[in-house]
């Protein structure tokens, strides 16, 4: 007779059927029964892998430390934007916003500053015209802010002729 083939944990298993079964719930119980029966260090191998080099209080296979450490990383939200990682409820909201359709406040920062960015261009752009009428440059920039609808709505209501550049 051979050996029994080698099943990684319940744990750490990816069915293809994700809905739990009788048997995943038996086997989660009786790794917590073997965790449970070494609670303190006892010089023995892992009581629920059976590798050595650690031992049940702190194994990977452990559901119990599993569950600890799923509930602790569910109170971090990293922004898949700017990387920002918000490590509490009132940090996740100043970033985030209070619900799935806001805005990130990175986001807006860029926004913001695509607008500020777009705005300076056009103020050189109506600079360069006017000290140098000839140069293409002034239309060519210009050009680029409407093709890529970065007008702003301070340009679209102020006419090329009353922006100040002083």
């Amino acid at each position: 007779m051979g050996a029994e083939p080698f099943l990684p944990s319940v744990c750490h298993r990816h069915p293809a059927d994700p809905w739990p079964t009788a048997q995943y719930y038996d086997e989660a119980i009786a790794d917590l029964q073997l965790a449970r029966s070494q609670l303190r260090p006892d010089g023995n191998c892992c009581s629920v892998c059976e590798d050595s080099g650690h031992q049940a209080f702190e194994c990977h296979h452990n559901p119990l430390l599993l569950a600890r450490k799923w509930t602790a990383a569910r109170g971090v939200w990293t922004c898949w934007h700017c990387g920002f990682t918000a490590t509490s409820d009132a940090e996740a909201t100043e970033h985030f916003g209070l619900n799935d359709e806001a805005s990130p406040a990175c986001l807006k920062a860029e926004t913001a500053t695509q607008a500020d960015l777009a705005m300076l261009v056009a103020r050189l752009a109506h600079r360069l015209r006017r000290s140098s009428p000839g140069d293409s440059l002034a239309a060519d920039a210009l050009g680029f802010l409407r093709r890529h609808s970065m007008q702003g709505a301070v340009l679209r209501s102020v006419s090329s002729d009353s922006i100040s550049c002083t």
